[in-house]
C-alpha cells in the first residue's frame, strides 16, 4: 500500500515537472528529478 502511494505521488510529480518544462523551459528542482530517475531505474 505504501509503495502505491509513492507511485501515485511520483506520477503527480512527473506531471508537474512536465508542466514546468513546458512553461519555463527548465525544472527548478533538479535534485528531485535526478532522485526520481534513480528510483525509476532501480
Amino acid at each position: 500500500m505504501e509503495q502505491h502511494k509513492k507511485q501515485i505521488a511520483l506520477e503527480e510529480q512527473l506531471l508537474l515537472w512536465e508542466e514546468e518544462i513546458q512553461s519555463k523551459g527548465y525544472i527548478d528542482d533538479e535534485a528531485g528529478l535526478i532522485m526520481a530517475i534513480k528510483v525509476l531505474t532501480i
